[in-house]
């Protein structure tokens, strides 16, 4: 799976991504950008983030938010057998801002630390 976005990331752009952002999830399983609940049922670990956490800046002619990593904890074990993701969350108003594919799928194991990996969303500017 590409990277996806809710339609508020598009409609009140990075800004909002970056203040509204409480909190990244891996998911053990293929998320959906539009139904929350669902997401957090599929959570498999878990990092609270803030907007310090992100930065937004050009991206060429266009403009991207991104993350260093962040650690986290591992809050359900998974078997490496389905196809995780990475999500960004808005626990406050309970929307799932974006989604990516974490193309490792590695095990994991409840309990464990982990480490989410650095991360860029660009978004180019229209032509």
């Amino acid at each position: 799976m590409a990277k996806a976005y809710n339609a508020v990331v598009y409609d009140n752009g990075l800004n909002y991504f970056k203040n509204n952002c409480d909190k990244i999830i891996v998911t053990d399983g293929v998320p959906n950008i539009n139904d929350y609940a669902a997401t957090v049922g599929m959570k498999a670990a878990e990092a609270d983030v803030t907007p310090a956490t992100f930065t937004i800046a050009a991206n060429g002619a266009g403009r991207k938010i991104s993350h260093g990593a962040v650690d986290g904890t591992v809050t359900a074990s998974t078997s490496g057998n389905n196809d995780l993701h990475i999500a960004y969350l808005d626990t406050t108003n309970s929307t799932v801002l974006a989604i990516t594919d974490e193309t490792t799928n590695q095990p994991l194991t409840a309990g464990n630390p982990v480490t989410f990996p650095p991360i860029e969303y660009k978004f180019n500017a229209p032509v």
